[in-house]
């Protein structure tokens, strides 16, 4: 059964770090989405903590209203 998992990475592409800047759009994106289903308090708990992860990274203006 485990002969059928293809572990071979032969695309080239080295696996995204957390300073990638694809994983914090998909943070920011996550964010908007607590903020859809109405968890606004895990939102901001998530974006602060984004914040302190990434303090030079832009946020978007609707985004960077939560942090105050």
């Amino acid at each position: 059964m485990l002969e059928s998992i293809d572990d071979d990475p032969d695309d080239g592409d080295p696996p995204a770090s957390a300073d990638a800047p694809e994983v914090r759009a998909a943070w920011l994106a996550r964010v908007r989405e607590l903020l859809d289903a109405g968890r606004i308090g895990e939102a901001k708990a998530s974006l602060a903590e984004f914040h302190r992860r990434h303090p030079q990274a832009e946020l978007p203006p609707d985004l960077r209203a939560l942090l105050d």
